[in-house]
């Protein structure tokens, strides 16, 4: 049953009691916009992270600490690194990716990649660090796109059908 609130998204045809969607294209264009977004944002986060890949330099770490912090009344922890950077020079950060439960013990070495002109911003060497936000971006986009497409083949299939069948006499209904 749909409420009067949806009906500006729907049109309702009380002769066969299917529910045809109104604002077909305006979705379906939403739709491929959302993933433009995401694709030209997740390719930017590609070739940024290619980017810092190709001028960072890696280094050993050790875990001093794992820093509390609550997201969405969730719990996570992220870990606090100390490394000595090429020059020699102490640096402490913290890793913006957290767990909800300590992925690492305190005083446990890891590997990090940092680029000499911003150490402050190094990152675990790690596949998930480096690449989770590019593949979140690029894989939502995809979906999108997909499901878009999908409907937009379908919209051009049904106006194709619907539009043909008439001309030859033949019945639509079923």
């Amino acid at each position: 049953m749909i409420s009067s609130d949806e009906s500006h998204f729907f049109e309702v045809d009380s002769n066969s009691r299917q529910v045809s969607l109104k604002n077909c294209w305006r979705i379906i264009l939403v739709l491929l916009g959302i993933s433009a977004i995401f694709l030209c944002t997740g390719i930017y986060t590609v070739v940024r992270t290619k980017e810092f890949k190709k001028h960072a330099i890696l280094v050993p770490g050790t875990v001093i600490e794992n820093v509390q912090g609550t997201s969405s009344g969730e719990t996570f922890y992220y870990p606090k690194i100390h490394f000595l950077s090429k020059e020699g020079k102490e640096i402490t950060i913290i890793s913006a990716m957290g767990a909800n439960s300590a992925e690492f013990q305190v005083g446990e070495a890891v590997t990090l990649l940092y680029d000499p002109r911003k150490p402050m911003e190094a990152e675990l060497d790690t596949f998930w660090q480096l690449w989770s936000l590019p593949l979140f971006l690029c894989g939502g986009g995809v979906i999108s796109a997909s499901v878009g497409f999908g409907m937009l083949g379908l919209e051009v299939r049904g106006k194709r059908t619907t539009n043909w069948q008439p001309q030859f006499g033949q019945s639509t209904n079923g």
